[in-house]
């Protein structure tokens, strides 16, 4: 009975934060906004894959993630980025690597992920139970002189993704990241709508240059192969032509000759 009592109390407190706050819906679309996976999951009282919600709040903004992960250990982490791709992002990474836990900005340079520190965050809080990683804190909109801090009060594309960590080492994430479908204004309540990153733009790109590549070689090759079809059988054709002609002017000249010197044999003969 006690086994079964505490099972229940995971499952539902799973997302209560060591402040003693609780990760939940309650605001989202009016207070906050917010994404979740699946679709309007609660993470106070339900088992979600992901939950974000953030709120300005003066200088600003505050966050809340929560995020799967097999034992608790792991990584949860969201980016803002100028495109829905991997690259060029700064964002937020909250870590259990199995010994202990931060909440530190990172930037990605290119595939490269560079951690980076706690500056520009205050009221850090990170929970690990039963396979969930829970975190909330503040950050600034933005850091002097430090471009690879980037400035909230701009509108960003939100990456959002989850990761493993073993023996102190955490390394990529395992899944897709998610990645909001527009860029989003942190000023702004309204939920988050997100999808997979977006590769779709440079395979598409490359895929058309391929085609028509392709498509455009196959044409002039065919014009091509046409051209010398039409070369070879006009140039066979007055080949033809010519030596016809020329066959007969040279027949007809020697008959006149021949003819020629009949008559004039058969004068002298006469004669």
């Amino acid at each position: 009975m006690e086994s079964s009592l505490q099972s229940v109390c995971l499952m539902i407190c799973f997302a209560v934060m060591a402040n003693g706050t609780a990760i939940n819906r309650t605001g989202c679309g009016t207070s906050k906004a917010c994404y979740s996976d699946p679709e309007h999951c609660d993470p106070s009282a339900e088992a979600c894959d992901f939950f974000l919600s953030y709120k300005e709040n003066g200088g600003n903004v505050d966050f809340e993630i929560v995020g799967e992960r097999t034992n608790s250990e792991g990584w949860i982490a969201v980016a803002f980025s100028y495109d829905k791709k991997m690259g060029t992002d700064n964002g937020v990474m909250c870590i259990n690597d199995g010994f202990s836990t931060s909440v530190k900005t990172f930037y990605n340079q290119g595939k490269m992920n560079m951690p980076g520190d706690s500056n520009g965050l205050s009221d850090m809080s990170i929970a690990a139970n039963n396979g969930i990683i829970s975190c909330s804190f503040s950050r600034s909109t933005s850091r002097p002189n430090d471009s690879k801090f980037f400035d909230l009060t701009m509108d960003f594309y939100l990456l959002m993704g989850t990761g493993p960590c073993s023996g102190g080492t955490c390394t990529e994430h395992a899944d897709l990241p998610r990645a909001s479908t527009t860029k989003v204004d942190f000023s702004s309540t309204d939920d988050i709508i997100a999808g997979e990153p977006d590769h779709s733009s440079s395979e598409s790109h490359e895929h058309s240059s391929s085609e028509s590549h392709e498509h455009s070689s196959s044409e002039s090759h065919e014009y091509d192969h046409s051209s010398s079809e039409s070369h070879e059988h006009s140039s066979s054709e007055s080949h033809e032509d010519h030596g016809v002609g020329a066959g007969a002017t040279i027949n007809v000249s020697d008959k006149l000759s021949v003819l020629v010197a009949i008559m004039v044999l058969a004068a002298v003969v006469g004669f």
